[in-house]
């Protein structure tokens, strides 16, 4: 086609995404917005909708929540799943993702303080 941009074939690679939502998106002010014909508006918000998913294309079927990145939307879907794959050795307590594994396991390891209710001896 003649209207192909960049690489082709079956090992043609997506260039990397620097873009955010800010910045391709549009603002008008309360007065630019009023001014608008009816197609506009909804031109405005189909064209904004697609660049939201382009820039976050992964969504969660469960709720409709969009993610940058697949595995930020694999951590999530745990949330729904209330899958904890993530155990802890000690004591065997689940989470939802490592880094909160590895946050949790410095209660064991005495890096972090933990306060426990004190308990005075009546005896």
């Amino acid at each position: 086609s003649l209207w192909s941009v960049g690489p082709r074939g079956p090992m043609a690679e997506p260039a990397p995404l620097t873009l955010t939502f800010e910045d391709v998106a549009v603002y008008f002010s309360e007065q630019e917005w009023r001014d608008l014909e009816p197609w506009q508006k909804e031109l405005y918000k189909q064209v904004m909708r697609t660049n939201y998913e382009i820039l976050r294309p992964f969504g969660c079927p469960e709720c409709g929540k969009s993610f940058r990145l697949k595995g930020i939307l694999k951590a999530h879907e745990r949330t729904h799943s209330r899958e904890r794959p993530f155990q802890c050795t000690e004591c065997g307590k689940g989470f939802t993702r490592p880094s909160k594994l590895a946050e949790h396991f410095r209660v064991h390891s005495g890096e972090r303080c933990v306060f426990y209710p004190l308990i005075e001896n009546s005896g």
